[in-house]
């Protein structure tokens, strides 16, 4: 018998059918991928200590020319709080990297990661009663226990309006 490769199934997923047909990255576009990622680890090991392990985690660096660096991480809490202090990180990851030497500023996008819906729901392409539904609820997302208290703590101290206050407290309680 003679060792012929599998076809793919025509009818079968794309992964399905780039898994069997070999498919994988161009050459460049490998390259830039396994640039991005050292530098993603890189930047990773060196903020390990001063961030917070769920800020670590989401962190990619999706960019990086000689003097700007684009990180993206999955929310928009992580992202505030690299914005805050993108001028003290700059100055600290000159200092610790050579690969950095460079930096002048770093740029904070965000980037949500999704489950893929099943197939029967991406077989339509038209939203449906349902399908709004699970994008609804993938938008309800809750809150940690810091943001709670952050809420609840800004709202008692530092909010004048009582709808505002009231309507803060409700959020920092709900479940």
């Amino acid at each position: 018998m003679i060792n012929q490769k599998k076809q793919p199934n025509q009818f079968a997923p794309l992964m399905e059918r780039q898994s069997v047909a070999s498919i994988t990255l161009p050459k460049n576009l490998n390259n830039k991928y396994n640039e991005l990622l050292t530098h993603t680890q890189e930047i990773r090991r060196l903020l390990q200590d001063g961030l917070p392990a769920e800020i670590i985690k989401t962190m990619w660096i999706v960019k990086y020319e000689q003097e700007s660096l684009t990180i993206a991480v999955s929310s928009h809490t992580a992202a505030n709080h690299l914005r805050y202090m993108s001028s003290t990180l700059v100055e600290f990851i000159k200092m610790q990297s050579m690969t950095f030497k460079q930096l002048n500023s770093i740029d904070i996008i965000v980037s949500y990661t999704t489950k893929p819906l099943s197939t029967s729901a991406s077989m339509t392409s038209l939203p449906t009663k349902n399908s709004r539904n699970i994008h609804d609820n993938h938008n309800k997302q809750v809150l940690s226990t810091n943001a709670r208290k952050t809420i609840a703590h800004t709202a008692t101290h530092v909010i004048t309006d009582e709808k505002l206050k009231q309507a803060l407290l409700k959020l920092a309680n709900c479940d």
